[in-house]
């Protein structure tokens, strides 16, 4: 496996977690690393770090130094494999392979900052080194191009990701949807066990969740304000550089709980009388998913992953102008009696773990077998 980088944990490292206990001996090849970001179920034993990139200048100019990434995932020795699978949102794509070795691509989304999708490093381009790093990014808009050239396959997180990879690489691609951990919480709609009628029979709040990171291009200031107008509760779970200012706009019926356990988030998860997810062009999203999991419906806009994953009136509702009044109208007149628990469990578990990895092994197995069939 050739990963960007790890050193948090969401829902690509997730994802990358799941792929690796399907290949278990596998090793992690990755740019960045920080085992103290993982979790201690992670094979960090698997990780094989680019140590050059460690330098305390690269990681203080990191946005600005972007095209040392490609020079590391360039310079990987991967000759060894048989098989690689890179799993990417930015640069991993460009490893070098062999002729002769299959390289499949698990693409999250083709790198934000450079197709001028909203993303976290949209902090790259202050005033004063803006010229810079739009004449860096002319050029690695070329290199990924011809980076996205090499993977013998692409696999695409959604259809939203797929049409990207189609309009900015010329790619076609098979969308597997990750994997969603919800085997703890949720069972057989056919056989609810006790855990689950407790789930099933938990009563409803009357306040509003969002739950995110609390960073610019996600956008909590539409269900602040919203819910500043409707004086009605929220709560915000979630830490990141926005907090300071979106705790600023908060009115008295808002409440930041910061990071939460997860016995406490599902605990927020069943009682809410839905999640207000506020991203805008959602490469996949997973939080949606997981709020289903629990029996919570979703308000959601009408764009990207979220038109795969949530159902319109049976797993929750859109809004459709991006603002304040835009979400203002889906919230004041939103009922959470609309909505059923079976069907809410039906549509997570459409995204299992078990799911995913089936999927994976399915895809790998198949042009594994295909390739030795071109080969024999």
């Amino acid at each position: 496996f050739v990963h960007d980088f790890l050193d948090s944990y969401g829902g690509a490292e997730r994802l990358l977690h799941s792929m690796h206990e399907i290949y278990p001996d596998a090793p992690i090849f990755t740019t960045r690393f920080d085992p103290s970001a993982l979790p201690d179920s992670f094979p960090v034993q698997s990780v094989r770090e680019v140590t050059w990139l460690r330098n305390r200048l690269v990681k203080l100019f990191s946005k600005q130094l972007t095209f040392l990434y490609l020079i590391a995932f360039e310079s990987i020795n991967l000759n060894e494999y048989d098989v690689v699978i890179s799993s990417s949102a930015n640069f991993a794509k460009g490893i070098l392979t062999r002729p002769d070795q299959i390289h499949i691509n698990y693409c999250h989304t083709p790198p934000r900052f450079l197709y001028k999708y909203e993303g976290e490093s949209d902090k790259r381009m202050k005033w004063y080194y803006a010229p810079f790093v739009s004449l860096l990014d002319s050029y690695l808009r070329i290199w990924d191009y011809v980076a996205a050239q090499r993977p013998d396959y692409f696999i695409a997180n959604s259809k939203n990701t797929a049409a990207r990879i189609k309009t900015f690489y010329h790619r076609d691609s098979t969308v597997i949807y990750p994997p969603v951990n919800i085997e703890n919480h949720t069972g057989s709609i056919d056989s609810l066990d006790a855990k689950d009628e407790s789930l099933k029979d938990a009563s409803k709040s009357s306040f509003f969740l969002v739950v995110s990171r609390l960073a610019m291009y996600k956008h909590v200031e539409l269900a602040i304000g919203v819910c500043n107008r409707l004086c009605l509760p929220l709560t915000v779970v979630g830490v990141g550089p926005e907090q300071e200012n979106l705790e600023k706009l908060a009115g008295e019926t808002v409440t930041f709980e910061g990071f939460v356990s997860d016995k406490r988030l599902s605990e927020l998860y069943r009682s809410a009388k839905a999640l207000i997810y506020t991203v805008r062009d959602e490469d996949f999203g997973m939080t949606p998913i997981e709020a289903m999991s629990y029996g919570c419906p979703v308000i959601a806009h009408r764009s990207g992953g979220t038109l795969e994953t949530v159902i319109e009136g049976k797993t929750g509702e859109f809004f459709d102008e991006y603002s304040v009044d835009g979400l203002l109208d889906v919230v004041e007149n939103f009922n959470s009696n609309n909505y059923t628990y079976e069907n809410l469990i039906k549509r997570a578990n459409d995204f299992s773990r078990e799911r995913f990895q089936d999927e994976i092994r399915t895809f790998v197995d198949n042009h594994t077998q295909q390739n030795d069939n071109n080969n024999a």
